[in-house]
This record gives C-alpha cells, sequence and structure tokens, in this order.
C-alpha cells in the first residue's frame, strides 16, 4: 500500500505531551504549543472510509451503487438482483437507512397494499453526514490513542491479558475473548473498534 506524506498543523501539551489540531487549545492549565510534524499514512479510498468508520460492508455499497443506477427499488426487487435473502437485505437496508445514505418510503400497490420503497439520498446530505461522522469517529480515535501505551499495545498484539486483567483482542487470528467479570457491558462493537484501531496503528508509521 502507498503511504502518503502530509504537513499537519497541531499543537502540543509542554507538560503530558497531548496533541489537539486546534490553535486555541488548552491543556494541563495553559497553552498549547504548535509544533512541525509531518503524517506518514495510507492514502483512504471511499470503500475504506465506509468501512472503517461506518461500518458499511461491500454489499451495502453494492445495495447503494444498485439504488444509484436504478433510482429506486423494492427489498424483493434487490433481493433478486444481488442473489440474496429478503431478510439479509432487509437488514441491510435498514444500517444504510439509520446512516442516512438510503432514504425509505411508503408506495401503493395497484392491487391494494402498501410497499417499502428505497433510493439512495441525494449526494450533497451523504457527504455532510460522513463529514460529521467522520469528526466524531475522529474524536473517539484520539481518545482512545491517549489512553494507549506499551503494556497494552503488546498485550493485544500478543492476545494476551492486559494490565486491567482484561485479555486484549488478538491480531493475529481476528478473534476477541472473553471480557472479565464486571466488565460485561462492554459491547463487541467496542472491542471491534479497539481491535481496527490496533491493526491501523501496526500497519501505518507514526507521526514523526
Amino acid at each position: 500500500m502507498e503511504l502518503t506524506e502530509r504537513e499537519v498543523d497541531l499543537y502540543e501539551c509542554a507538560s503530558c505531551g497531548a496533541l489537539k489540531e486546534h490553535e486555541a487549545a488548552s491543556c494541563c492549565d495553559g497553552q498549547m504549543e504548535a509544533v512541525d510534524a509531518t503524517a506518514v499514512f495510507a492514502s483512504p479510498d471511499v470503500e475504506t472510509v465506509a468501512r472503517e468508520v461506518f461500518d458499511i460492508s461491500e454489499m451495502e455499497l453494492t445495495v447503494c451503487k444498485r439504488l444509484m443506477r436504478d433510482g429506486e427499488a423494492t427489498v424483493q426487487d434487490l433481493a433478486s438482483q444481488l442473489n440474496r435473502d429478503p431478510s439479509n437485505i432487509n437488514r441491510r437496508l435498514n444500517h444504510l437507512v439509520e446512516l442516512g445514505m438510503v432514504e425509505k418510503r411508503s408506495r401503493g400497490l395497484p392491487t391494494g397494499g402498501r410497499v417499502h420503497v428505497y433510493s439512495h439520498a441525494p449526494i450533497e446530505e451523504v457527504q455532510r453526514r460522513f463529514r460529521i461522522g467522520l469528526y466524531g469517529w475522529l474524536t473517539e480515535t484520539t481518545e482512545l490513542l491517549e489512553t494507549f501505551n506499551q503494556e497494552k499495545f503488546e498485550a493485544a498484539i500478543e492476545g494476551g491479558s492486559g494490565p486491567d486483567g482484561r485479555r486484549e483482542a488478538s491480531i493475529d487470528d481476528g478473534t476477541h475473548a472473553e471480557s472479565s467479570p464486571g466488565d460485561e457491558s462492554k459491547s463487541a462493537s467496542d472491542r471491534e473498534r479497539w481491535r481496527s484501531l490496533l491493526v491501523r496503528i501496526v500497519n501505518r508509521s507514526p507521526l514523526r
């Protein structure tokens, strides 16, 4: 994968070393100082952003492309075109509707009754939602990195236990271990987000 180098505007706390992107940011009761930094990273494409940030699968992207091509379709239309079970397509459409990428409306049938019809949302609205979601994801990712340390990193790579006694996610086989007692409320999506973040950290170079 080809890497990209790009100058980034960052501000660093002289006390704790925290990094932020806002010029007026403060930390540890003091103003943060500008630092010169070059970020080295793998340039993303739309599919990567959709998958990593919004948990949009390849099949869901295919559904979006079909709706952009055809204008609108029912669950049964898409299930027939894509050779998938209608219940599978329905779940994917519900996810896309929740994300704001697809719009859902009810249409009357000539023989009576009604059916749900799906269409792709206006591209401008999709772009807006993606920007907002991406900023939220970036904020959470930054918070995760601020709690990250060498011990957690090594435990995650080896699939061993972290400093809190919980077995960390394994990068080697992509599996997830059970949470320790008292941590039952931690969702699978939280663990998956940690694993995805760790994979990206392993495969990409840090700020330099």
